[in-house]
């Protein structure tokens, strides 16, 4: 057969197969799926639980059940929260727009608390007990 034949021939079978082969990469959107703004505020848990597991010395039993908590007060299974996390992190330059949200809202929460730690750390009712 000649080259350029076999090139056709080739071209042809993958245009016929690609909306196979794409087909396990362009998962259908899951019935279950968690709003963005309710995935937004777990991903914000998620990372919260995440630093204090740091703090913790990296204890996983108090993380996991700290997950579980997160998970229960929003009502959505592990199973469903994966399959949302899979779905959203379909498109990364989305994600990444939903990371940079959870980002600024730590940052945000991180200036409050101190702010609060300063105004606490005033008061004549505690200030002989801190630094």
């Amino acid at each position: 057969m000649h080259p350029a034949k076999n090139r056709l021939l080739l071209l042809f079978v993958a245009l016929l197969f690609l909306p196979v082969f794409t087909s396990g990469c362009d998962r259908e959107r899951p019935h279950d799926l968690i709003d963005e703004e309710t995935y937004i505020d777990i991903l914000l848990e998620m990372h919260l639980l995440a630093a204090v597991r740091e703090m913790d010395g990296g204890d996983e039993k108090r993380y996991l059940a700290g997950q579980k908590a997160v998970l229960e007060h929003y009502q959505i299974t592990r199973d469903q929260f994966q399959r949302s996390h899979a779905w959203y992190h379909r498109n990364m330059h989305e994600q990444q727009a939903r990371y940079t949200a959870v980002r600024k809202r730590l940052d945000e929460l991180g200036t409050e608390l101190s702010d609060r730690y300063m105004e606490i750390r005033d008061t004549t009712a505690i200030a002989p007990y801190l630094p």
